[in-house]
């Protein structure tokens, strides 16, 4: 149970280089959306905790309340938008991922001499590799993009939660 953890964070690492080395800019896209939608999530807590306090206050009314609601409708609208982004990128992403790692398969199967495609256990080897070329490096890609919006809402709440009430 402690071996795979051990070799967790070097997957990572390895994991990241991955993503970078197949597609920069849609990593860094996503990576800013992931950003965005945390930071959305902060400002949604907070503004939907102001708004709260004006209903809850003896001088209710909608004008008094409108603009904090107005507030939180725009900050859900932009998590919204943030969050729809991050999905087409992460698709994006993982269609370049699957790509590059299918051009290093092949790169590695053209550089084998031809009577290795005789084997059948190249060919197998082969066939594997082509496989898990496609599925693999998608899963690796949905779990690091995972892993970022996970950690980046985390943060956004604990920031809101820091700034409504320190001692949480």
């Amino acid at each position: 149970a402690q071996r795979p953890l051990r070799r967790l964070p070097s997957l990572i690492v390895r994991s990241v280089a991955l993503l970078w080395a197949a597609a920069r800019r849609p990593f860094v896209v996503s990576a800013a959306l992931q950003a965005l939608a945390g930071l959305g999530i902060a400002a949604q807590v907070l503004v939907g905790r102001h708004m709260l306090a004006q209903v809850l206050s003896a001088h209710a009314s909608f004008a008094a309340i409108a603009p904090a609601l107005a507030a939180f409708l725009v900050v859900t609208a932009l998590v919204a938008f943030a969050n729809v982004g991050r999905v087409e990128q992460q698709r994006l992403l993982s269609e370049l991922v699957a790509s590059h790692a299918t051009d290093k398969v092949l790169e590695v199967a053209t550089s084998a001499p031809l009577i290795a495609f005789e084997t059948p256990g190249f060919h197998d080897r082969l066939e594997r590799a082509k496989t898990n070329a496609v599925v693999r490096p998608v899963h690796v890609a949905n779990g690091v993009i995972g892993m970022c919006s996970s950690g980046f809402a985390v943060v956004g709440i604990g920031v809101a939660l820091f700034v409504m009430q320190p001692v949480f």
